[in-house]
């Protein structure tokens, strides 16, 4: 799997510092968030176990998870 396409753009990056490089792991699958929400969603739900997770994309593009 090529890491990169999951780094964000040098235009997208709001510090002037390089971003540091994510680390692929064997043992842990990658997801992009496009993958997990459809087109236009900002919030979904995630069950485990007995309790419901929301994860929100934020109007500033960040994930936030709330039980």
């Amino acid at each position: 799997m090529d890491i990169d396409e999951f780094a964000p753009s040098r235009s997208s990056r709001a510090l002037k510092r390089e971003a540091l490089p994510l680390q692929a792991h064997d043992d842990v699958r990658m997801v992009s968030s496009t993958d997990i929400f459809r087109s236009g969603e900002h919030e979904i739900a995630i069950f485990h176990g007995d309790a419901v997770y929301s994860l929100k994309i934020t109007k500033l593009g960040k994930l936030v998870l709330n039980k």
